[in-house]
């Protein structure tokens, strides 16, 4: 979250490059309507499997998400591990104790209602200002003409990690390789990781 499509487009032509037969799909998973915002958290796994073997494809299928798209792939992930050969889980969160989701919860239902009100300029500010992002450098242009901001809005907080279920227990079961990666200088995703890593 905010991400786009052109975020990854680096991608086709990098693995070009190195000669790998690899095709990259990558969905506007705000604009598709059975993927959208629109779909409860615990549903979007279900429709996002069912989405992909509607993409004719000749490769193993391996989910790649970041941040909440990270997130939204566990989803699948657990949903259907049969369907999918691997992952990589770029900086997501697992899952938080019962105990802190309505916390969660009630920031990013703030963050929700900014991004209903207030400027788009301001507000993209405001959210690299967040010590998640600190010392971040090359951030991708977002403009404003490319969003839905109700969509927007409403991503922050049907997805959030206060609606997410614990995925520790899952990620402990289930035997499909996953490469989970996180900014070495994240020191809480650093930490996170490593217990996953532990864990397994």
């Amino acid at each position: 979250f905010p991400g786009h499509p052109t975020d990854y487009q680096w991608v086709p032509n990098a693995t070009r490059e190195q000669n790998l037969s690899i095709e990259s799909v990558v969905p506007d998973y705000l604009a598709i309507p059975e993927i959208s915002s629109s779909k409860e958290l615990s549903k979007w796994g279900a429709s996002f499997n069912k989405w992909a073997l509607q993409q004719p494809s000749a490769h193993q299928r391996i989910l790649v998400g970041y941040s909440q798209g990270g997130r939204l792939a566990l989803n699948a992930l657990k949903h259907d591990p049969e369907l999918w050969t691997a992952a990589v889980i770029i900086s997501a969160n697992a899952g938080l104790p019962k105990s802190e989701r309505a916390s969660r919860l009630k920031n990013d239902e703030r963050w929700a209602q900014l991004f209903l009100t207030e400027s788009f300029e301001w507000l993209l500010g405001e959210w690299n200002k967040q010590p998640v992002f600190a010392g971040s450098i090359n951030e991708p242009e977002r403009f404003e003409n490319d969003y839905d901001r109700r969509q927007l809005s409403e991503s922050l907080f049907r997805r959030s990690v206060g609606h997410q279920e614990d995925f520790h227990p899952f990620l402990r079961e289930i035997e499909k390789p996953i490469l989970w990666v996180t900014g070495e200088e994240d020191t809480r995703y650093v930490q996170m990781a490593q217990k996953i890593a532990a864990d397994n």
